[in-house]
């Protein structure tokens, strides 16, 4: 849930932290984005949040339908004390702002195939059609002359 690098944390790629006057928010942009620093920044409060907690009482909560709300004050004040202690002072422009890079359809099912080929113990490379053709042409820069290689590219 909160690893960015499973399918289950793929919302956390699409937050981007702004600022917003002298505090941080959390922007909610509707897209899986490239994770950088600011998602493994999300990712640990995530972490550190759900240590405190029991996940079987969130997953209820989510089965029940409970709304956003009431599933925020009870993570919030109830199972953590995560929203009683007042962020750390913030000073608008002090902090270098990560652009968020959101990912096209393919390659987010190239990101949930990969992360499935490599939970089943399954390595391996995906390559888009330029990349194929910039590999073929080095190693026909290598090998052209030799007429086995000739013969494998019929």
């Amino acid at each position: 849930m909160c690893n960015p690098d499973q399918n289950a944390g793929d919302w956390i790629t699409q937050y981007d932290i702004v600022e917003q006057g002298t505090s941080l928010e959390l922007k909610d942009t509707d897209m899986i984005g490239r994770c950088k620093s600011e998602c493994r920044t999300i990712a640990r409060a995530c972490e550190l949040i759900t240590e405190d907690i029991d996940l079987t009482d969130l997953s209820a909560m989510l089965y029940k339908g409970k709304k956003r709300a009431a599933i925020t004050n009870w993570l919030c004040y109830d199972a953590t004390d995560a929203c009683s202690r007042k962020p750390p002072p913030f000073s608008a422009g002090q902090r270098v702002d990560e652009v968020h890079e959101p990912l096209d359809e393919d390659e987010v099912r190239n990101t949930r195939m990969m992360r499935d080929m490599e939970a089943m113990g399954l390595s391996g490379s995906l390559y888009n059609t330029d990349t194929l053709s910039e590999e073929l042409e080095e190693m026909q820069d290598v090998y052209g002359d030799d007429p086995d290689f000739a013969q494998a590219l019929k």
